[in-house]
């Protein structure tokens, strides 16, 4: 019987895949996450992260709890649809935080604590809500993408974004670039 199993005290690897049952790794917990498998094709990490990764049955990522391990030590929780990103929470290592929610019709939401707590609505790429009026807008110096270049001096992070959505989404949030 399972019960009268012996069992370990401790488990300790580098890497964890749970697969289905056509051999589709559906969950990885990993000290060093793969590539990210972005509609069935293998893509480039800018920067190293650990965590864990949920795929879909066709082996695409579609949500990610990780923590970077570059130089500013974030944690991110990501939750994609098929096609794109469309839920970040981002905590800063240091302090504060950035939430973005998005659809395709690049509709968004973020909300972040970093430096000043900051409320922004976009529709397409125009800010149509943003609280306090003279802050600084969210989408115009952090890059967060998949495959993409970062133009900000923060520290390097990935996040999943499809290509056409490359364009920059947060601003003094202490975010560049974060790929789970």
């Amino acid at each position: 019987m399972l019960h009268d199993a012996v069992q370990p005290e401790s488990l300790t690897v580098r890497r964890l895949a749970v697969v289905d049952e056509k051999g589709t790794e559906r969950v990885v917990i990993s000290a060093r996450l793969p590539e990210p498998m972005i509609n069935g094709k293998r893509e480039k990490r800018d920067g190293p992260a650990s965590g864990m990764l949920i795929y879909d049955p066709k082996g695409n990522e579609r949500s990610g709890y990780v923590t970077s391990d570059g130089g500013d030590l974030a944690a991110l929780l990501a939750l994609d649809s098929e096609n794109e990103q469309v839920f970040t929470a981002y905590a800063n290592a240091g302090s504060g935080a950035t939430v973005w929610v998005a659809n395709e019709k690049h509709q968004n939401v973020v909300m972040s604590t970093h430096n000043t707590a900051v409320l922004e609505i976009t529709n397409g790429r125009k800010v149509v809500y943003k609280q306090p009026p003279g802050a600084a807008d969210l989408k115009h110096i952090v890059t967060l993408n998949r495959c993409g270049s970062a133009s900000s001096a923060a520290p390097t992070i990935r996040c999943p974004l499809p290509a056409r959505l490359r364009a920059s989404r947060f601003a003094s949030v202490g975010i560049r670039r974060f790929s789970l």
